[in-house]
């Protein structure tokens, strides 16, 4: 009967007889150490006058194109008539802007002067 009694107190265990139940303990894994590292802008290569001047006259013929379609929607509208007219002397400007960035454009690099690439430059700066 002690045995009956010492089993009735203990719940059966289904593990095999004579091994011991292990608690198990937590993995320990090491830190791992992170390096920052800034990340190196890429720098991109300067343009050349020829690819900046090549730019500004696509550029402005897209200006002139969408504004050439705003003032055919709007041409027709009295109550927008001096839209009209602002807008039309912006595509003459852009227009105007393009005839002699396309002048300095096809011109030969062996032709560019000092005053020509100072002209240049500031056409490329200015706004139509």
């Amino acid at each position: 009967m002690i045995d009956n009694e010492k089993n009735s107190d203990n719940p059966i265990s289904l593990s095999k007889p004579g091994k011991s139940e292990r608690k198990e303990e937590p993995e320990i894994v090491p830190e791992i150490k992170s390096r920052l590292t800034e990340a190196v802008p890429e720098q991109e290569k300067e343009k050349t006058l020829r690819e900046k001047l090549k730019e500004k006259i696509d550029f402005n013929n897209e200006n002139v194109r969408n504004l050439g379609f705003i003032c055919e929607g709007i041409k027709n509208l009295p109550k927008l008539k001096d839209s009209f007219e602002k807008l039309a002397r912006k595509i003459e400007r852009a227009k105007e802007m393009n005839i002699q960035l396309e002048a300095i454009y096809n011109l030969g690099e062996e032709d560019f002067t000092q005053e020509i690439v100072e002209l240049a430059e500031e056409l490329l700066a200015s706004k139509i």
